[in-house]
C-alpha cells in the first residue's frame, strides 16, 4: 500500500456498513474525514485546498477494498462526475452498490457531504 492509500484508509471514521440483498447485490456505506494535513491536499491548492478527482477515485477504490475485505485490481473508471469541491474537515459518506457482471465486479460509488453529492462514478475490478 502506498502513502496515499495508507492516508485514505487512516481517514476512515467508521468501518463499512454492509447490506446483502436477495438479488445478490451488496450495498455499503462508510464515513471519512480528511484533515487539513491530509497528503491529498498538498499542492492542490495551497490557499484553498480541495481533493483532486484522482484522490476521490482512490477513496472509492479503498472503500471497495474495505467492503470486500481484500485487494482489488482496478480495470476501469466510468461515468465520473465531480459536482462539489471537497475541502478539509468535511465529513464524507461514501456509498456503493456492488454487482458481479461476468468476470468483473462493478461498483457504483457516490461521495456525499452535507451539501449534496460531491462525486459519482463506476469502478470496475477483476473478479477473483
Amino acid at each position: 500500500m502506498d502513502k496515499m492509500q495508507t492516508a485514505v484508509v487512516a481517514a476512515a471514521l467508521t468501518p463499512p456498513d454492509k447490506v446483502e440483498h436477495p438479488d445478490g447485490s451488496l450495498t455499503a456505506t462508510q464515513r471519512y474525514l480528511f484533515t487539513a494535513d491530509f497528503l491529498g491536499f498538498q499542492g492542490h491548492f495551497p490557499a484553498a485546498p480541495i481533493l483532486p478527482g484522482v484522490v476521490q477515485n482512490l477513496i472509492g477504490h479503498c472503500f471497495c477494498e474495505a467492503v470486500r475485505e481484500r485487494s482489488l485490481a482496478l480495470v476501469g473508471i466510468d461515468n465520473a462526475k465531480f459536482m462539489l469541491q471537497l475541502g478539509p474537515e468535511m465529513e464524507i459518506t461514501v456509498s456503493g452498490t456492488f454487482k458481479e457482471k461476468g468476470d468483473k465486479l462493478v461498483a457504483s460509488i457516490k461521495l456525499d457531504v452535507a451539501d449534496g453529492t460531491a462525486s459519482a462514478y463506476q469502478l470496475t475490478f477483476i473478479k477473483e
